[in-house]
């Protein structure tokens, strides 16, 4: 065994340890065993920046970002409040249209956005509620992943079928294909 596969083997197991433990938020610990690699010159600089040149990257951490920012400023809280309003006799057909909301809106826009932006409004309001949020998180993955597939920008998997289909030289996939 090599220095260089005993090392590796050594910082993944201190990653797995650090990810379970949460010794660090996950995005430090994340971004620590990043700048550990490039300082020890295992990876280069360029190959470890070289995930933030996709705009998909940069578009699910700017919509993370407007997500909490959302959740700071208490956006969320009011319309979590008024959504509450109007559900509080009948909850469910007010969560049906906030699930036909992200289904049609992960359609449009990418999935795992639609959903960073759903979730915290979905708890706050199941809080609201005094509903269990298991209830609806299920539905909201699920719908999400439906409304994610009528589109090739509602996933990341159908952009990268469609790269894999231009590099083997067909015709690229179409927006509802």
């Amino acid at each position: 065994m090599t220095f260089q596969i005993a090392f590796m083997l050594l910082l993944m197991s201190v990653a797995l340890v650090a990810f379970v433990k949460e010794v660090f938020p996950i995005e430090v610990t994340a971004l620590g065993l990043l700048a550990i690699l490039v300082g020890t010159g295992t990876i280069e600089v360029r190959d470890a920046i070289a995930g933030f040149s996709s705009t998909a990257v940069v578009a699910i951490g700017s919509l993370m970002v407007i997500s909490h920012a959302l959740t700071k400023t208490g956006v969320l809280e009011t319309v979590a409040d008024r959504m509450g309003d109007s559900a509080r006799d009948k909850p469910w057909p007010v969560m049906i249209g906030l699930l036909v909301a992200v289904g049609i809106g992960s359609g449009v826009l990418n999935n795992t956005a639609v959903v960073a932006l759903a979730i915290p409004l979905v708890m706050k309001l199941c809080r609201r509620l005094e509903m269990s949020p298991s209830k609806i998180l299920m539905p909201l993955s699920y719908a999400s992943m439906l409304g994610g597939c009528l589109t090739l920008i509602g996933t990341s998997t159908n952009l990268l079928v469609n790269s894999l289909v231009e590099e083997a030289g067909a015709e690229p996939l179409g927006v509802f294909e």
